[in-house]
């Protein structure tokens, strides 16, 4: 009878995981972020989930140029400009990521260069 009970309790306690919305574990993790992206001086785009953060993307470039590194936030894929002006959730996701990336580069890296280069809008040469 024991094990009855014990069926009963573990469905009791995964049940709402599987039914509730936002309580299972989803394998789409970058749903609804943006991206976060760096670019060496030589040039190109090295860009990472903003769940990453960007320290990983201020890897990649480095790894494929020198500094200045530039560093810059995408807001999410297919999201407009009108769409995030009318959710301040989104906007205040996306202003965050920026304020993530540029903040890296201030007190993590510490170099003035790519921080002036930084706070250029978008990508060098676009």
């Amino acid at each position: 009878m024991r094990r009855g009970y014990f069926l009963v309790a573990a469905c009791v306690v995964a049940a709402p995981g599987v039914v509730l919305p936002g309580c299972s574990w989803s394998s789409g993790e970058d749903e609804g972020q943006g991206r976060i992206c760096a670019s060496p001086m030589e040039g190109g785009e090295y860009c990472v989930s903003s769940g990453e953060g960007p320290a990983s993307a201020w890897n990649q470039a480095a790894a494929h140029g020198s500094r200045p590194i530039q560093m810059w936030a995408k807001r999410p894929e297919g999201s407009t400009l009108d769409a995030l002006v009318t959710s301040p959730a989104e906007m205040n996701r996306w202003l965050g990521d920026i304020d993530r990336a540029l903040g890296y580069v201030r007190d993590e890296e510490r170099c003035a260069e790519s921080y002036e280069a930084s706070m250029v809008p978008g990508p060098r040469g676009a």
